[in-house]
């Protein structure tokens, strides 16, 4: 029964993601705006709770879903919120992806990935700084911790499962980097913000499924 409502869940997940997506990403705040992007990353937890998923996922998710409800309201305050939950949310992939064996040795045979992520984190933070105003310490603060969690899925060992992880990571920090673009570089009524808002979105989900995914299907 746990494993049908698991599915369920999963299943229901994709049909918000997609109602999302395709109606809500370019709307106004609006209530059911926020419960359909909030339940698609809550659906995300409860699926990898029901499935046995380690603790330390679904409190990375539950921050996630935290962080949507906030980022789908306006002010100031709710962008701060929403920046923190997400931040707490790259803690625990942190360590979650050392709890799955990740190491530092595995990172050096990794080298040129991790200095290709360190270089593209710097030259964001140097792109973005100008133009943060009161929100530059947040802001680099966060990008300093998602390049952390880039390195750390970078240091998983060889496995199936852990490649769908790094996927997501790398989802997840193309989702924040086209987020991060379309919030503080492209001027109102600029054309590509009407595609950002699906890049963001598509990359941002697809990122917390696999890496829900991989890590079920990775040896602990």
């Amino acid at each position: 029964m746990s494993a049908l409502t698991g599915l369920a869940s999963l299943i229901l997940s994709f049909i918000l993601s997609v109602a999302y997506g395709a109606y809500y990403a370019r709307k106004a705040e609006s209530f059911a705006r926020m419960l359909c992007k909030t339940s698609s990353i809550l659906l995300l937890a409860v699926f990898a709770a029901l499935f046995a998923a380690p603790v330390v996922l679904v409190a990375a998710l539950l921050a996630s879903a935290t962080g949507d409800f906030f980022l789908s309201r306006t002010g100031t305050r709710n962008f701060l919120a929403g920046m923190a939950a997400f931040f707490l949310a790259h803690v625990a992939y942190i360590g979650l992806f050392a709890q799955l064996g990740g190491t530092f040795e595995v990172l050096l045979d990794r080298w040129m990935w991790a200095v290709m992520l360190i270089f593209a984190a710097m030259a964001m933070a140097s792109w973005l700084s100008p133009k943060l105003g009161k929100l530059k310490v947040p802001v680099l603060a966060y990008i300093v911790v998602i390049c952390a969690m880039g390195l750390a899925a970078l240091a998983l060992p060889v496995h199936a499962g852990h490649l769908m992880v790094m996927g997501g990571a790398a989802a997840f920090i193309i989702s924040d980097a086209v987020l991060s673009i379309e919030l503080f570089v492209l001027s109102c009524g600029a054309r590509s913000l009407r595609v950002t808002p699906y890049i963001v979105w598509t990359f941002y989900w697809s990122a917390q499924v696999l890496i829900v995914l991989g890590v079920l299907g990775a040896p602990v």
